[in-house]
């Protein structure tokens, strides 16, 4: 491990490398029942057989229908297995040099950056690069175990400004694991910007522009396989007259595309969402959001390819709705009411309510 720090801050970065061996099982898994809306998957009987197969559970668009989780479940057979973490944290803050900067000292001070980078490799015995090197994720098959790579970059503007910023922003995330039944793949890229604008003491405005590519792929389920470009934007007016009160009223549209297989799976979306909050300071808060999303599919509804695409969504009027209630009884008792309600195309609505107390020690 390695701690730098250059002038109070200028330049800050946190680096470890790890390297280590030892005796792995090799891994399966399955997905066990959960108390409703506690989990992470949901089951989607894509062939309407009735029975649970391993293809057919998916990550829950919606926190109501997690009702499952996924577990590693290992097995009798140990392999000798090499390992390799790699994490780094690098920043760089131009206003920690100067104090009362103008001109073009403030200029750069408005600037700031962060990049981070994790990479964590399990594989058999091969050459050095393959056992030592945290960088070469690009590993054959035959000696895999699990590989995993999260790489981001942040370029802000004004990031500590309480009036205007804009944030360039870079994400990278990759996972390859070795199970008993072949190789699973998960990938997911994007990059954009966003701007914030308080244009007035009461008003201000929130917008977002974003492109990227995930992907899914399986060595026993091939007809599972998909790559959808996607490309989105929103942006979102707020009026906050009070620190009790706040409304919001926003504006989103996507689109995205399958670029595997011959249907070409082509989705467009746009949405409109109001939000409401409002809170009694220490006390209490309240906080509603309704959201109406129009949804245009040339594909198949119930597959894995139309899931992923319009997240939980419908072909055709889906509407969703939120409600949140919390309210401190004591100086250690929370409690939370939440409401959720959801109709997405022709499936019918679907209401789900919790309540939750939390104690604090």
């Amino acid at each position: 491990t390695y701690d730098l720090n250059v002038k109070k801050g200028f330049i800050t970065s946190n680096t470890l490398l790890e390297f280590g061996s030892g005796q792995e099982p090799k891994l399966e898994y399955a997905f066990a029942k959960v108390p409703d809306g506690t989990g992470t998957h949901t089951w989607i009987d894509y062939n309407e057989d009735g029975i649970q197969q391993i293809n057919e559970f998916e990550i829950a668009a919606f926190q109501s229908d997690a009702d499952y989780i996924k577990i590693f479940l290992p097995t009798n057979e140990y392999v000798k297995a090499y390992t390799s973490q790699f994490n780094e944290s690098f920043g760089i803050t131009p206003a920690r040099l100067w104090k009362n900067a103008k001109g073009f000292r403030a200029a750069v001070s408005r600037f700031s950056a962060l990049a981070t980078i994790q990479t964590n490799k399990k594989t058999f015995q091969g050459d050095f690069e393959t056992q030592f090197n945290p960088f070469f994720l690009n590993v054959d098959d035959s000696l895999l175990l699990a590989t995993a790579s999260i790489i981001s970059g942040y370029l802000y503007y004004n990031k500590t400004s309480s009036k205007f910023g804009v944030d360039l922003f870079y994400q990278n995330n990759r996972g390859k694991n070795l199970l008993t039944n072949g190789v699973e793949i998960r990938t997911a890229e994007s990059y954009g910007t966003r701007l914030r604008w308080n244009f007035t003491r009461k008003f201000s405005l929130n917008a977002k522009g974003t492109m990227g590519t995930s992907g899914y792929a399986a060595a026993y389920y091939p007809q599972n396989d998909y790559s959808i470009d996607a490309f989105g934007a929103e942006s979102q007016l707020i009026f906050q007259p009070s620190n009790t009160f706040r409304i919001a009223a926003g504006y989103g549209y996507g689109n995205g595309e399958n670029t595997i297989g011959d249907v070409g799976e082509k989705s467009t979306s746009n949405k409109v969402t109001t939000e409401l909050k409002y809170n009694v300071i220490t006390k209490s808060e309240l906080s509603v959001t309704a959201s109406y999303i129009r949804v245009q599919y040339n594909g198949a509804a119930n597959t894995p390819v139309a899931y992923a695409m319009l997240q939980g969504l419908q072909k055709g009027s889906n509407l969703l709705m939120n409600v949140s209630f919390e309210r401190k009884l004591s100086s250690f008792l929370e409690m939370t009411l939440s409401y959720e309600g959801r109709k997405t195309g022709l499936a019918k609505f679907i209401n789900t309510g919790q309540a939750q107390i939390r104690a604090l020690f």
